[in-house]
């Protein structure tokens, strides 16, 4: 008896350290066709139910795309032929903690609001090569050429 209150003390233990290690800021919900990250030095391939973190780079490869659902809510899908940087995201409501920077370095994004456009719309931004968009609104699409 006592083992098993020992073990389940411990996978409780676990699982709880698990979930504060764990730094993912939204996951991929939807793919077609080739669709990678580039995290740290490697570029692997990404699916759906993957998590995404800050700094990851997305790429879309010919003609897929994704869609990534983040924790706030907000939601990015990303066209055929996309790369998209995810450079800042905080979401600390209590702390009024909010940021959610974006890089839209070439092809078509389409950004719907969550929680931290509607608390903080200064706190939403995505550069792009030639200007900075930020969030008035609730959706938009962008796009970038080569």
């Amino acid at each position: 008896m006592r083992l098993v209150r020992n073990l389940a003390i411990l996978l409780l233990f676990l699982q709880s350290g698990s979930a504060w290690a764990d730094d993912a800021i939204g996951y991929l919900k939807s793919a077609e066709g080739t669709t990678l990250v580039m995290r740290g030095e490697g570029t692997m391939p990404i699916a759906i139910g993957d998590p995404v973190f800050v700094a990851d780079l997305l790429i879309v490869k010919g003609s897929g795309s994704m869609g990534i659902t983040f924790i706030d809510n907000s939601q990015l899908s990303l066209g055929s032929g996309s790369q998209l940087k995810l450079t800042s995201f905080e979401f600390v409501p209590k702390e009024e903690k909010l940021s959610f920077v974006t890089e839209l370095l070439k092809g078509t994004l389409l950004y719907v609001s969550g929680v931290i456009a509607k608390l903080s719309p200064d706190s939403v931004s995505v550069v792009t090569p030639v200007a900075t968009l930020s969030v008035r609104g609730t959706k938009f699409l962008a796009r970038v050429d080569d």
